[in-house]
């Protein structure tokens, strides 16, 4: 769970990276597109309390991740 920032790490330096936060009921709630780097911050801060689903899409492959904000 996290309150507030949430990181997202790689282990090597990535390019054109889009990252979604997606409430559970499918409505975008936060978009980065052509992201470069090998940690992103996410500011949670705004967003009301539950679960989410964080989608990071790299050239054509598509990652999931379940987080709850408190």
């Amino acid at each position: 769970p996290t309150n507030g920032e949430l990181t997202i790490s790689f282990t090597s330096l990535q390019s054109d990276i889009t990252i979604k936060l997606i409430s559970v009921t499918g409505q975008i709630m936060m978009q980065k597109d052509n992201l470069t780097g090998s940690s992103f911050i996410l500011d949670l801060s705004e967003q009301p309390d539950g679960m989410y689903f964080v989608v990071i899409s790299d050239k054509g492959k598509i990652k999931y991740a379940r987080i709850i904000k408190e």
